[in-house]
């Protein structure tokens, strides 16, 4: 199981046990998101960051950081994002769960072209791009 669990593309595959699976749960909790927060939630998933702040979060969805608070928000009442207190200058600080990260991965995957995935990276890391 602990070979299983280490690989990333099967590890939400591993975690079931008969009718009750991780990956039904965190898509029934990405269901109640709204588009725009479930779109947030896709792209948070493609950063390698530890920890994100609204204005990263703002970056990478091109909005205003008022407006990525309130995703971050959304995400935090959903419980598929963490809030880890504030930074040096105030700022709050977001982590996503590991297990969360995975789901919205596959949903990015799946839902977000690779042109705009790119782009979104790009607008938090212009170096990486």
């Amino acid at each position: 199981l602990d070979a299983r669990l280490r690989e990333e593309r099967r590890r939400l595959d591993e975690l079931t046990v008969g009718d009750l699976s991780v990956r039904a749960g965190l898509a029934a909790s990405y269901a109640q998101l709204d588009p725009a927060a479930q779109r947030a939630l896709r792209l948070l998933a493609l950063l390698d960051a530890r920890e994100v702040t609204a204005v990263d979060l703002a970056a990478l969805l091109d909005v205003p950081p008022a407006e990525a608070e309130g995703y971050a928000d959304l995400l935090v009442d959903a419980r598929l994002l963490a809030c880890d207190g504030a930074d040096e200058r105030g700022r709050l600080r977001y982590r996503l769960p590991d297990l969360v990260r995975l789901y919205a991965r596959e949903r990015a995957d799946v839902e977000e072209c690779p042109l705009r995935r790119r782009e979104a990276v790009r607008r938090v890391t212009p170096a990486a791009g």
